[in-house]
Parts: C-alpha cells; sequence; structure tokens
C-alpha cells in the first residue's frame, strides 16, 4: 500500500505547525527574520508564532478534508465546490486573525 501524498503534505506541514504552537522557530518565518533588530523588538514573537500555528492547523484540516472528499467519491463540481469552500474559510480566518491582531 502506497504512502499517500497528502499524508506527506499534511506531516511536513505538521512539524512547523507544532513548533509554532510552543512559541518557538520564529526564524522560520521569512518576514521575520529579514526584519532588522530594531524593527524585532516591535513584533511580539509569540503572537507571530501563534498565528502561524493558527494557519497552519487551518492549511492542514483543509487538505485533509479535500482529500477525503475526494477519496471518497466526490469529483467534478462537487470537488470544486468543496475547494472553493475550504479556500472562503481559510481566507475568512485569515482576515479574522488579522482584524482580531490589531
Amino acid at each position: 500500500m502506497p504512502i499517500e501524498p497528502t499524508l506527506i503534505t499534511v506531516f511536513i506541514l505538521l512539524i512547523p505547525a507544532i513548533l509554532f504552537s510552543f512559541g518557538k522557530g520564529a526564524k522560520l518565518i521569512s518576514g521575520y527574520s529579514l526584519m532588522k533588530e530594531s524593527q524585532k523588538s516591535t513584533v511580539n514573537e509569540k503572537e507571530l508564532t501563534r498565528d502561524m500555528a493558527v494557519f497552519l492547523y487551518m492549511l492542514i484540516a483543509l487538505i485533509f478534508i479535500w482529500h477525503v472528499a475526494y477519496k471518497y467519491g466526490f469529483d467534478g463540481v462537487g470537488l470544486t465546490l468543496i475547494g472553493i469552500i475550504i479556500v472562503l474559510v481559510f481566507i475568512i480566518n485569515s482576515v479574522l486573525i488579522f482584524i482580531n491582531r490589531k
């Protein structure tokens, strides 16, 4: 039985998500790692990593939902609609997190 590519993708995304959940790994975020030291002092590292963890967990859940829908018979228009709903949920959650940060 071959390993599903979706499971590999989810596993790869899960590693930084767990790291970010513990407030570590801010240097992995490209925008943060490129900042000057004076700019880094204005950013709350714990909040940044928590938000990145939420994004990654959402992405993992949405990829997994899409994979299960594909595996159990959704195709064509049904799968496209599920994909559109997944993308919209991801965008709405991202916007809500951004609004709550301000």
